[in-house]
C-alpha cells in the first residue's frame, strides 16, 4: 500500500486505564502484518498510512512517527558524496612518516565547492578520487585509526600524491581532556559501583575496555548481540568514559566503573531508543550516556525520560553537530545537554581537527568552541570535544563531536555518584544532586549560556569535601594508631603487674 509509514502506539502510564481498553485491544483490528513490534515499554510500532494513523484515535492514545536516530559521527559537515562517472583523477599515496608502510582505510576527501568526492586507500595505501569540478578547497586525509589526520593542498600535474601520517600515540592518563575536567591529578574515586549505560552502536572487545553486560535493543535482532559496533562509536565513547589502560592506552573518567552496552544503532530509530531506555530502568543504571538522537520532539520519548529522572538516573546527551539547535533527547526536560570545545594545543597543526575552531576562540590558551556545536537554552556543560582520543575496534583514533564531550560529562557524573554515596536516593534527588555539584564546580568560560551552560565541570572542585572527608578519616585513624602504639605496652605493663598480684594472693591463701 503506498505511502505507508512507522508509528509508534502507546498509552502512557499516566492515563487512567480502569474503564479505557488496553493498547492490544486499539490495536487488534489491525491486520498481523501492520504490527511491526511490540515492546517492552509498553508501545507497539505499526505500519499505517497517513490516514489510517488519523483513524486509529482513542482517548489517551499517542501516535508518533517511528523517527530513524541520528548517530553523532565524527568529521560531521564534509558534505554529500559524487558517485564516479567522468572528471579528473587525482591520485594518492598514504605512508606511515616512521617506516613509510602504506595505510590501508585512509579516507580521502577532495572539498569542492559544489560537493565532496572520497575514496578510501587500500592495503598498498593508494586511492584514487574523481573529481568533477576545476578548482577545490582542499583535501582532508583522514585514517581510521592509529594515525593523525592531515590537510594538505592539492598540487597541480598529475603525478601521485605522496602523504606521509604521524603515528597517533595513546595519551593514557596524560589526555588533554582528563586535564581540562580536573582529572590531572590521581584521585581515589574511580567509579566503583556505580553503572553507566552507553546508548550506542555497541561495545567492541578492546584492551582499554571491560564491559559488565549489556542489551541489544534494535528489532528483529539477538537482544545478547550487544558487542558489535560496525562503526566504533560507541567503542570510542566507552573509552572516554572508563577506558582502563592508563599506561598506552586510554584511560577514562572513571575506570572501575560498570559499563553497560545498549545497542540502538546502526539503523535504529525511536522505539529502539525507548526499548534501550526501558532496559536501562529495569537494570537499575545510575548514568546514561546518549550520543544520538532525533531532530522533532516527541512526547512518547518525553514522558519516558521523565520516567527515567523520576527514578533518579542521571540522564547525559549530545548536543549535536549540525550547528542547529539541540536534538532531542538533548533538548529534553531533565536531561544534562553538552556542547564541545576543543584546544589547537592538543593536534598537530595541519591535522583537520583545526577545521572545528570557530570565531569563539582564545588565541592565547589555545582553548576554542568547536564549530559543529548546536545549541540551545537547555544546554547544561561543554566539554572536551575536539582532538579527543580514544577505543575504536581496530586500536585508537582522534575524533571529534559532542559525543566525545558527552562522555566526559557522563563520566563525570558516575565520579561525583561514587564520591558521594549519601546522595544516592533512588529518586529525582539523586540525579539533580549530581548536577548541582557538577554546577558548582564548573569553570565560567564567559560564553552564552545556550552554548556552555555552566561551564567546564572541574572534578577536583566537585571532589573536595569527599576527598577532606576521606583525609579526616585517615588523620583520625593515623592518631588513633599512634595512641594505640604508645598507649599499648603501658597497659601491657599495668596488666603483667595484676597479674602478680592476683599471683601473690593466691599464694598467701
Amino acid at each position: 500500500m503506498p505511502g505507508k509509514s512507522r508509528y509508534i502506539v502507546t498509552i502512557p502510564t499516566a492515563v487512567p486505564q480502569e474503564a479505557a481498553l488496553g493498547l492490544p485491544d486499539i490495536v487488534a483490528p489491525l491486520p498481523e502484518d501492520r504490527i511491526v513490534r511490540q515492546g517492552q515499554s509498553g508501545l507497539h510500532v505499526v505500519e499505517l498510512t497517513g490516514e489510517e494513523a488519523a483513524e486509529l484515535a482513542y482517548e489517551g492514545l499517542v501516535i508518533e512517527d517511528d523517527q530513524e536516530l541520528q548517530l553523532l559521527l565524527p568529521m560531521p559537515g564534509i558534505g554529500f558524496r559524487v558517485e564516479d562517472a567522468a572528471g579528473r583523477n587525482y591520485s594518492f599515496q598514504v605512508v606511515n612518516e616512521t617506516d613509510k608502510k602504506p595505510i590501508d582505510g585512509v579516507t580521502i576527501f577532495i572539498i569542492g565547492s559544489g560537493a565532496t568526492y572520497q575514496a578510501t586507500t587500500g592495503k598498498d595505501g593508494k586511492a584514487t578520487v574523481r573529481v568533477f569540478e576545476r578548482s577545490v578547497d582542499g583535501v582532508i586525509v583522514s585514517p581510521a585509526a592509529n594515525f593523525w589526520s592531515r590537510v594538505i593542498a592539492l598540487p597541480g600535474g598529475s603525478a601521485t600524491i605522496t602523504v606521509q601520517l604521524t603515528p597517533l600515540i595513546p595519551p593514557g592518563a596524560g589526555a588533554w581532556g582528563r586535564e581540562a575536567v580536573g582529572l590531572a591529578e590521581d584521585f581515589p574515586f574511580t567509579g566503583a559501583g556505580v553503572k553507566v549505560a552507553i546508548l550506542d552502536s555497541g561495545i567492541a572487545k578492546h584492551p582499554d575496555l571491560a564491559v559488565a553486560g549489556g542489551f541489544n535493543a534494535l528489532d528483529g535482532e539477538d537482544s545478547a548481540d550487544f558487542r558489535r559496533d560496525e562503526n566504533g562509536h560507541g567503542t570510542y565513547c566507552a573509552g572516554i568514559i572508563a577506558g582502563r589502560n592508563a599506561k598506552n592506552g586510554v584511560l577514562g573518567v572513571v575506570p572501575d566503573a560498570d559499563i553497560y552496552s545498549v545497542k540502538v544503532f546502526p539503523g535504529g530509530r525511536l522505539s529502539d531508543l525507548l526499548e534501550g531506555i526501558q532496559w536501562c530502568m529495569e537494570n537499575n543504571m545510575d548514568v546514561i550516556s546518549i550520543s544520538l538522537g532525533v531532530p522533532y520532539p516527541s512526547q512518547i520519548l518525553a514522558a519516558k525520560l521523565a520516567e527515567v529522572a523520576a527514578a533518579g538516573i542521571t540522564l547525559v546527551a549530545a548536543a549535536g553537530n549540525d550547528g542547529g539547535p539541540l536534538i532531542f533527547p538533548a533538548a529534553n526536560d531533565g536531561v544534562m545537554a553538552v556542547s564541545a570545545f576543543g584546544s589547537t594545543k592538543a593536534f598537530p597543526e595541519d591535522s583537520a581537527h583545526g577545521l572545528r575552531v570557530s570565531d569563539l576562540h582564545n588565541e592565547e590558551c589555545g582553548l576554542f568552541v568547536a564549530n559543529f556545536c548546536n545549541t540551545g537554552a537547555q544546554m547544561a556543560y561543554i566539554g572536551p570535544g575536539v582532538a579527543v582520543v580514544s577505543s575504536v575496534p581496530t586500536g585508537h583514533a582522534a575524533w571529534d563531536g559532542t559525543s566525545a564531550a558527552c562522555s566526559f560529562i557522563a563520566g563525570l557524573a558516575a565520579l561525583v555518584l561514587c564520591a558521594y554515596p549519601e546522595i544516592k536516593t533512588g529518586d529525582a534527588r539523586q540525579w539533580r544532586a549530581i548536577h548541582e555539584i557538577l554546577r558548582a564546580s564548573a569553570l565560567n568560560l564567559s560564553l552564552p549560556d545556550a552554548i556552555q551552560g555552566a561551564g567546564i565541570p572541574q572534578a577536583n572542585r566537585a571532589l573536595t569535601t569527599p576527598l577532606l572527608r576521606r583525609e579526616a578519616i585517615r588523620q583520625f585513624a593515623l592518631v588513633r594508631q599512634e595512641h594505640q602504639d604508645r598507649l599499648g605496652p603501658l597497659i601491657a605493663e599495668i596488666e603483667q603487674k595484676q597479674q602478680d598480684i592476683r599471683d601473690l594472693l593466691a599464694k598467701a591463701g
